[in-house]
């Protein structure tokens, strides 16, 4: 995700101030606790469902409609690697078992 960069948004372009460009992709991103007071994160393309083989645990709805770089290799304040890959591949994008964040640590959006 763009964090503390001046921009625009063109289309379906984001134009950073020194001119890069990202191809966006629209999600909407969901929460669950995991044990010793971590979380883990579930991100599932705009207005879509969450595919039925992650629904059988309670993912809380945290953010709609969120834009993150599509070419992105790890989105940090998740912890989620690969993201458009794994939405490719499964329909979600979560993050990794050895990757779980530390509710409090001042990342968590």
């Amino acid at each position: 995700m763009f964090r503390h960069r001046r921009a625009t948004v063109v289309g379906m372009m984001w134009v950073t101030d020194n001119g890069t460009k990202a191809k966006l992709m629209q999600v909407d991103i969901y929460r669950r606790p995991e044990a010793d007071n971590k979380v883990s994160y579930l991100l599932v393309p705009h207005g879509q469902e969450i595919p039925q083989e992650a629904t059988n645990t309670d993912w809380a709805l945290r953010k709609q409609d969120v834009h993150i770089d599509e070419t992105a290799q790890h989105l940090d304040s998740y912890e989620i690697d690969q993201p458009s890959a794994q939405i490719s591949e499964k329909g979600y994008a979560i993050t990794g078992v050895t990757h779980q964040v530390p509710v409090g640590d001042g990342r968590i959006p």
